[in-house]
């Protein structure tokens, strides 16, 4: 959301007024609203703009505003639209082709994809009718991650034998996270 308020002054009421959002890497423009000018009270106006599939990156922003017998008047900032890390295909495996305690060690597995090429933290953890909740097992980064396999092992022992529970948490570096 971008709120504005356009005034020196005087209040200007009733101006036409929109943002043009500009990927300064791909060159792709939006306008906010879409069509036809913001409303505003007091000077005030104020846009909605849903960043949901726009391209990820730094967006330079330009007010627009103009109203009958005032000059034009623009004024520009930017933002930075980042992407939430995905996480996909979480697995596991035993490296022995068997299943139980005695098939150790198991490799957990998980496909890391961020569109805005940060890096990311992923953490996995496990959970048991033996832990008190989930417990962080390994941390591991991967940057620029395009679908990027990040494994971990883990070695059970015949003490261990239970149900585990796994998941794996990604954060990034402007703090978007996603959990399985």
């Amino acid at each position: 959301s971008f709120p504005t308020r356009r005034s020196s002054d005087l209040e200007v009421n009733d101006a036409d007024v929109y943002y043009n959002l500009t990927n300064q890497d791909t060159g792709t423009s939006y306008r906010c609203p879409s069509s036809g000018p913001l409303s505003g009270t007091g000077g005030y106006y104020n846009c909605t703009f849903d960043s949901s599939g726009k391209d990820v990156g730094q967006y330079e922003i330009v007010l627009e505003a103009d109203k009958s017998y005032h000059n034009p008047d623009s004024d520009t900032t930017s933002t930075f639209i980042s992407s939430v890390p995905l996480l996909e295909d979480g697995s596991v495996e035993s490296d022995t082709g068997g299943d139980g305690w005695g098939a150790s060690p198991y490799n957990y597995t998980v496909n890391v994809t961020d569109r805005d090429g940060d890096t990311v933290d992923v953490r996995f953890y496990l959970n048991s009718s033996q832990t008190d909740g989930w417990e962080l097992k390994s941390t591991k980064q991967c940057t620029n991650c395009d679908d990027s396999v990040l494994s971990f092992i883990i070695n059970y022992e015949k003490e261990n034998i239970t149900t585990w529970d796994y998941k794996f948490n990604a954060t990034d570096e402007h703090s978007d996270s996603s959990e399985t």
